[in-house]
Parts: C-alpha cells; sequence; structure tokens
C-alpha cells in the first residue's frame, strides 16, 4: 500500500520516526510545504516496531508530508496492517483496510515499550 502523513517539524532534525508495527516500509520521500520533496533513507527496527527515516541535510520547522510505501499481513489486531468493520449511512455493515503508520510522539525514541 501507499501512504500520505501529514507532519509537523518543531525542531531542525534529518530522521522522522514512525510507528511501524508488523509493516515493511520499502520507500519513502519527505515534502516540505512548496513541495520540495527529498527520498529518505529507510531504517526499520523491528524491536521497538518503528521505521526510522533519514534524509541527507537537516529538515527546517514546518509543515512536511511523508510519502511512503508499505506492505504487511493483513490482520485482526487493531494494529499495523488491518481490517475492520463499519456501518455506511444505511446501516449496512462494511469492511474495510486500515492501516497504523503515524509519527511518533518527541519521547517515543526513549519509550522502553512503544505501542503501534
Amino acid at each position: 500500500g501507499s501512504a500520505t502523513i501529514h507532519v509537523k517539524l518543531l525542531e531542525a532534525t534529518n530522521t522522522i520516526v514512525l510507528n511501524a508495527k508488523e509493516l515493511n516500509v520499502t520507500s519513502g520521500s519527505i515534502c516540505s510545504s512548496d513541495d520540495f520533496c527529498v527520498r529518505a533513507e529507510i531504517s526499520l527496527d523491528t524491536k521497538t516496531q518503528t521505521v526510522t527515516l533519514t534524509v541527507p541535510d537537516s529538515l527546517n520547522p514546518g509543515d512536511y508530508k511523508i510519502d511512503a510505501s508499505f506492505s504487511g499481513v493483513l490482520n485482526d489486531k487493531m494494529m499495523g496492517f488491518y481490517r475492520s468493520e463499519y456501518k455506511d449511512p444505511l446501516d449496512s455493515s462494511k469492511k474495510k483496510c486500515v492501516f497504523h503508520l503515524s509519527p511518533c510522539p518527541y519521547i517515543c525514541i526513549q519509550q522502553e515499550n512503544p505501542r503501534s
């Protein structure tokens, strides 16, 4: 699959860490609000279940979007890449695929037991 994630950087950095439980992020780029994009190096940490996107130069504080491609096992654990059911406006049950690939809070890097 693919996803676009909107983030606001509060300080300059060249790395962004995302939750990635049971997800394999295969590529990613980070784009500024003026659509300047740079391809990120991807590093998956299976122990913390996170993925780190690293760019060569520091990103200034501001609004960015992350475009990422990923694969994963469709599960029913409500984390990673999972199945979900919902009711449409006519009260009919529907199924959809959902993924959880969100930015970690700043403290996430220091957590002993991070969650997706």
